[in-house]
């Protein structure tokens, strides 16, 4: 539990003072800060010191849950290592014992006192000059802190669920020739926005100390996240305002693209103990500075700093929009501050996967040692869970079954330390679409997040999912439209407006989007796949010759990435472009796909691939293999999952009309789903000729 003080002993190990109360090590060109499970993992290696202490050891120890507890403790060696060379020493502090484990080469001395560098540095540190903080007890704080609950949706809940597994895939690579394109869309304008808007961006670090990057970024996350609280105000999404994380752009020129009337923007020092927050409000309409303010605070006093910068911006907008909110805000601070860095971290790393900079597995690693250190974070708890709702079908997702219990006991965590935390709803509401169909418990999920964060883009993103696979492709369309409003730049909320679009056979709009994207690789080689299944659902010749050389390269990529980055269905690619494009080996390559389903069933992205498959496999496959895709989740929760369901790309009538597809949609949610689709006129893709 966060507050504890830490028991372990300092010790030096060779040109280092290690203080784990600080994780911290010491040395004579300054200090290194290492995040709380390396520190943990350096311990133990101490305790054996020259010892080889095993992988499973340190498992065993360090790492109570199992999953991702093997990228875990190879990624905190890794980190080990980084910190002590990032310190200008070698690395042959610790070995690799292939195939046991790890022991320290160095000496390990117990160490008396600190009389290191971290305490000469302290005792000639100049004072601080900036203004101090009030007292965090005035005025009290009324609730529990939720960190950074809101602007999190990068793709939506349950329609882009897996999404994240193809779009990062060649990332950095530039493999298709560009496309002509006309009349792309643009972001809205400021004038289609009545009520006044604000974007947060990143708080610019002020040294090369990577925790400035996390805890700047997570100040912006949580004073955006308080001021979407505000009623009437429009608070621009995290993906669109960190756009300009290191932009030169003039405020004017940010304030167009985003559509934005204030922009909040900041800087953040760390200095030893202490923290130095720097915060200004500029008006974007003539780059007015409205408002700004100095924190300096202790470092424990976390959100403190927080609480104090967002109330003043609370307080600057009050007076000058009118409004009074600010006392709704002020909550209070209770989570470890070694927790909170954590949850910063796993936030950037979540941010960056999608550019390759970042393992899919290393944002819950970082919660998982958050919630280590605190188990009462009920944030990280409801973050982890989030995440996992969001990309159960990715290769982070290895053991599928285990991967969703994971996700469940995280949200159940979150919603028993924090009933009425928003984010844990929604992915309680993604969870069971995914998992149960249970429709009335989704829909209450779904509702307690509406009640609790109404304009967070998390729920507009899972309200979006609910209307889509219900039968109300005009409240989907409607809530993107909204996502996009407080989301402009945001390219995946493009992306799958646009997969939406082409759903329902507004394909003229939805390549819009797509040709654009195209030419200019606003995403990574993945987005290829999602662009080229909705050139064939538009049945254009023009328009599947011009995808046609774009997907055949693609599927040239797609072999030379390695197994453990690609979903599954990457396997049938080949196969499915074959009878797309009508290449000349497409029967050989659909039976080899035929052959490698009747041994290996896959199911992820069914949706896309299924419909052709039927065409050649036997009927009893499919079946199999939808029943399979019903248990596993993936039947209407992935991109493209209810192309069939509307009409395009459809499954046989003769599926349609097999006993085992009728027994199949008697099931537990699909009952209901069939109900509703077909009293809102949807009845594609259900079973026909019922009894």
């Amino acid at each position: 539990m966060g507050g504890d003080a830490d028991p372990r002993p300092a010790f030096h190990i060779g040109a280092f003072y290690v203080d784990p109360s600080r994780n911290r090590l010491s040395h004579d060109g300054g200090d290194v800060s290492l995040e709380p499970r390396v520190m943990d993992v350096l311990c133990l290696l101490a305790e054996n010191g020259e010892q080889v202490t095993t992988r499973k050891a340190l498992i065993e120890r360090l790492w109570p849950v199992e999953f991702g507890a093997d990228e875990g403790l190879t990624r905190a060696v890794s980190s080990l290592r980084r910190a002590i060379r990032d310190a200008g020493e070698s690395d042959t502090y610790v070995e690799t014992i292939p195939k046991r484990g790890y022991r320290l080469v160095q000496a390990v001395t117990a160490a008396e006192r600190a009389t290191t560098a971290t305490a000469e540095l302290a005792e000639t540190a100049p004072e601080p000059q900036a203004q101090p903080l009030p007292d965090p007890q005035e005025p009290a704080r009324a609730q529990r802190r939720t960190p950074l609950l809101a602007g999190l949706a990068i793709l939506l809940t349950v329609l882009i669920a897996a999404a994240v597994a193809w779009i990062g895939l060649g990332a950095q690579t530039d493999i298709s020739p560009a496309l002509p394109v006309a009349n792309a869309p643009d972001a809205p304008s400021s004038s289609t926005i009545t009520e006044p808007s604000i974007a947060v961006l990143p708080f610019r670090p002020l040294s090369d100390n990577p925790a400035d990057v996390y805890f700047g970024d997570g100040i912006a996350e949580e004073v955006q996240h308080l001021l979407e609280r505000i009623p009437n105000v429009r608070v621009v999404a995290r993906t669109s305002a960190f756009a300009f994380r290191d932009s030169t752009v003039a405020i004017s020129e940010v304030g167009d693209q985003l559509a934005a009337d204030f922009i909040l923007r900041g800087s953040v020092r760390h200095d030893r103990d202490r923290i130095r927050v720097s915060a200004r409000l500029i008006r974007t309409g003539d780059g007015e500075q409205l408002w700004s303010e100095t924190f300096d605070r202790e470092l424990s006093d976390v959100f403190a700093v927080q609480d104090a910068i967002t109330v003043s911006i609370v307080d600057a907008l009050q007076i000058r929009l009118g409004t009074g909110f600010s006392e709704s805000l002020k909550v209070s601070p209770d989570v470890d501050p070694r927790a909170i860095d954590l949850f910063y971290e796993a936030l950037h790393l979540w941010s960056n996967r999608l550019e390759g900079q970042s393992d899919m597995r290393a944002p819950f690693d970082a919660l998982r040692a958050a919630v280590d250190i605190d188990e009462r974070f009920a944030a990280a708890w409801a973050l982890m869970g989030y995440f996992g709702t969001i990309s159960d079908a990715s290769p982070a997702a290895n053991d599928r079954e285990a991967y969703s219990v994971m996700t469940q006991q995280a949200l159940d965590r979150a919603l028993s330390l924090e009933p009425d935390n928003g984010l844990a709803h929604v992915g309680m509401a993604a969870w069971h679409l995914q998992n149960t169909n249970r429709i009335e418990t989704a829909r209450y999920h779904l509702d307690r997040a509406r009640a609790l964060q109404p304009n967070a883009l998390t729920t507009l993103s899972a309200r979006a999912a609910f209307a889509w696979l219900l039968g109300n492709p005009d409240e989907a369309l409607r809530l993107l439209r909204q996502i996009k409003q407080l989301d402009p730049l945001n390219r995946e909320v493009d992306l799958s407006r646009s997969t939406l679009l082409a759903q329902v056979g507004q394909f003229d709009e939805a390549f819009l989007f797509l040709d654009d994207c195209q030419s200019k690789r606003c995403l990574g080689a993945g987005f290829i796949t999602f662009a080229t299944t909705a050139a064939f659902l538009s049945d254009d010749p023009t328009r599947l010759a011009q995808w046609k050389p774009v997907a055949l390269e693609f599927l040239d990529l797609l072999e030379r990435v390695p197994a453990g980055r690609k979903p599954q269905s990457a396997r049938l690619l080949p196969a499915v472009f074959a009878v797309w494009f009508e290449l000349p080996d497409k029967d050989s390559r659909m039976a080899a796909a035929v052959e490698l389903l009747q041994r290996d069933p896959i199911t992820d992205y069914i949706g896309v691939w299924g419909p052709s498959l039927a065409r050649y496999a036997p009927p009893d496959l499919l079946i199999d293999l939808l029943e399979l895709a019903f248990e596993r989740g993936d039947l209407l929760s992935a991109p493209y999952a209810m192309a069939p369901f509307y009409g395009f790309h459809p499954y046989p009538e003769s599926l349609l009309a097999m006993p085992r597809y009728q027994r199949l949609w008697q099931r537990e949610g699909l009952r209901d789903i069939a109900a509703m689709r077909r009293a809102a006129g949807y009845d594609h893709g259900l079973p026909v000729g019922e009894n």
